[in-house]
């Protein structure tokens, strides 16, 4: 059982490949995590070195009384998501923030820059 588990894990990460979850990103002596602005990351860090912009549609369910009763209705959202990617150099990571609704919510690092 334990054999299979390592087994699981090493799998889990062949998967994952160079894509690495990050909690926080320093700049300097500032520290960029979840929920920052975009405007709070170019202070504490300046321009990306490459910046995406998108729309995703979501689904939302909201819950609805129709004659007494709760019934939940799909209701479709388009937010306007960015990708900001951090290329420091050869000696170290590559950072990718992703903002949603101006708002980081996941940082993640890739192997190392050039």
């Amino acid at each position: 059982m334990q054999q299979a588990r390592v087994y699981g894990t090493f799998i889990a990460l062949l998967v994952l490949g160079s894509w690495q979850y990050a909690e926080a990103l320093r700049c300097e002596h500032q520290l960029v995590s979840w929920g920052d602005t975009p405007e709070e990351v170019l202070f504490k860090c300046g321009p990306p070195t490459v910046q995406q912009h998108r729309d995703e549609t979501i689904e939302i369910f909201e819950p609805v009384f129709v004659e007494g009763k709760k019934i939940l209705v799909a209701r479709r959202l388009t937010i306007p998501v960015e990708v900001w990617t951090y290329n420091f150099g050869p000696h170290a990571l590559i950072y990718v923030l992703t903002f949603r609704n101006d708002r980081v919510v996941d940082i993640r690092t890739r192997d190392y820059g050039q």
